[in-house]
């Protein structure tokens, strides 16, 4: 098979370039490994005149097309999309897809050289796009300071639990908001540069954002390809910084494969939500990507428990460096949502605050837990966020056996869940039903050598991430677990070895 010589030049010069280069390309190179491969492809067939067309299918016929007027009579076999995926599944790259049109049908040299050689050059321009160097400006976030302040204050809206139905409430103004956008393109045609129309794309996006939110506080059943994403994904051109506009969505959608448990497709956008924000200086919706990313991470703490707290931590981490420049209620805020994210991994808290059982920590697990509960849980917290910490006020009381103190505040919690209708509230009844039984799991003491846990469910073991700034506390060498025997007796233990 012939290789085509060639870069993008004249039809003379083509002819003459080292082959050798284009041999190594062939030989290395992949649709799956080269991304440019796919959208030149598609860019020559969506160029192609309804002839050109004609005469390039025929390249790709063989055994499983009886005439050949198979082509032309269905249109299934006709449409860009299916010649894309039979390219893709055929062919090794599309250095071999060239050569074979370049080389086809001796009769009409000419018409297949033209073909392959308007390909290639379309291969070619995208490849030295895509791997040429390029200078990346750094954007300043500075300057949708008022968006961040609608953001934060329709999120603090959300969580003190102002709108009857959220849900609905933030789907009918972001359709307001859309009309609105509609008006200003039908006046004034493609000019979208004006300050106060970016600005209106920028509140849809965050409206759409908190909306997906308000819906995943309520049920898990939400699919990735939902309308209020597509909605999102209709407008971020429009606004201001499409880049963090795009880590909004992705951080949500992020949420939401967790639920359906699809981890690597998770992995993927979080890691595209990151290369959204790499050259955006920090900024609330940063901020808030990273609480996402923590959402999306804590889905598979039951299974990875340490792993994934350490990557909760350095979330938290880089979420705190870009809030010290945010005033005072702001900070606390966000900082309040991150450590009650920390405090459900430490606690031994699971999806939707569920009570894991089998739970072993070391002794100043449990103490920094206590103080990390008495510097964030203030009163005046959010109607959900206080939801929050009274189940871990209830899950540490438990830990600590005292029984009444850990039913009391599940009840509290039950009751803001109720308010709220959150998903929660079944977890919250569950965790309430354990509690009030005889022989609900309470605690004991035990070494890292504990023979003592029995039981379905498997042991689950962890610490403080090795970067946490912890002053000297217990000697961390005792344990606090979950088994079945008396809270007086494991208290008494637990007690005597500190």
């Amino acid at each position: 098979m012939e290789l085509i010589p060639g870069n993008s030049c004249g039809r003379g010069e083509m002819e003459s370039c080292n082959k050798q280069l284009l041999l190594n390309r062939y030989e290395k190179e992949t649709f799956s490994t080269s991304p440019y491969h796919k959208l030149a492809l598609h860019i020559f067939l969506c160029e192609l005149s309804p002839q050109e067309m004609i005469l390039f299918q025929r390249v790709l016929y063989n055994d499983r097309f009886s005439s050949r007027d198979f082509l032309a009579s269905n249109q299934e076999y006709q449409s860009t999309s299916w010649l894309l995926q039979y390219i893709v599944r055929n062919f090794r790259n599309l250095y071999h897809f060239i050569s074979t049109v370049y080389n086809y049908d001796f009769r009409t040299t000419k018409i297949y050289k033209e073909l392959g050689y308007k390909l290639f050059n379309i291969c070619e321009n995208i490849r030295d796009y895509y791997l040429s160097p390029r200078v990346v400006y750094r954007i300043d976030a500075s300057e949708r300071r008022n968006i961040h302040l609608y953001f934060e204050n329709m999120k603090k809206c959300l969580q003190a639990m102002i709108f009857r139905d959220p849900v609905q409430h933030l789907k009918k103004l972001s359709q307001e908001m859309r009309e609105k956008i509609y008006s200003h393109l039908s006046k004034i045609g493609n000019q979208k540069e004006t300050r106060h129309f970016r600005e209106l794309c920028d509140k849809y996006v965050v409206v759409q954002a908190l909306a997906l939110d308000a819906l995943s506080n309520k049920t898990n059943e939400i699919s990735p390809d939902d309308q209020l994403f597509e909605n999102i994904e209709s407008i971020i051109s429009m606004t201001s910084c499409p880049n963090l506009s795009r880590c909004l969505l992705n951080g949500r959608r992020a949420v939401v494969l967790s639920f359906a448990n699809r981890k690597g497709d998770g992995e993927g956008v979080v890691l595209q939500a990151l290369t959204d924000t790499a050259n955006v200086t920090g900024c609330l919706e940063i901020v808030d990507m990273h609480y996402k990313i923590v959402l999306f991470r804590r889905a598979w703490f039951e299974k990875f428990p340490q792993i994934e707290l350490n990557s909760i931590y350095e979330h938290l981490q880089t979420a705190l460096s870009i809030l010290q420049n945010e005033p005072d209620d702001v900070r606390m805020h966000w900082t309040r949502q991150f450590i009650f994210r920390l405090l459900c991994c430490l606690l031994g808290l699971g999806m939707r605050c569920r009570f894991l059982p089998n739970f072993h920590l070391p002794q100043r697990v449990l103490q920094e837990s206590e103080r990390l509960l008495k510097e964030y849980g203030m009163k005046e917290a959010e109607g959900r966020v206080q939801m929050f910490y009274f189940i871990l006020k209830s899950r540490l009381h438990q830990l600590k056996c005292e029984s009444n103190l850990a039913i009391d505040y599940i009840e509290k919690a039950e009751a803001l869940a109720k308010t709220g209708q959150y998903n929660e509230l079944e977890v919250i009844q569950d965790a309430k039903d354990r509690l009030y039984l005889s022989d609900a799991p309470s605690l004991s003491t035990d070494t890292e050598t504990t023979d003592s846990f029995q039981g379905e469910c498997a042991k689950l073991t962890l610490d403080l991430p090795p970067s946490y700034p912890l002053p000297d506390i217990d000697d961390h060498s005792n344990y606090v677990s979950l088994t079945n025997s008396s809270p007086e007796s494991s208290y008494q233990e637990f007690t005597s070895n500190t």
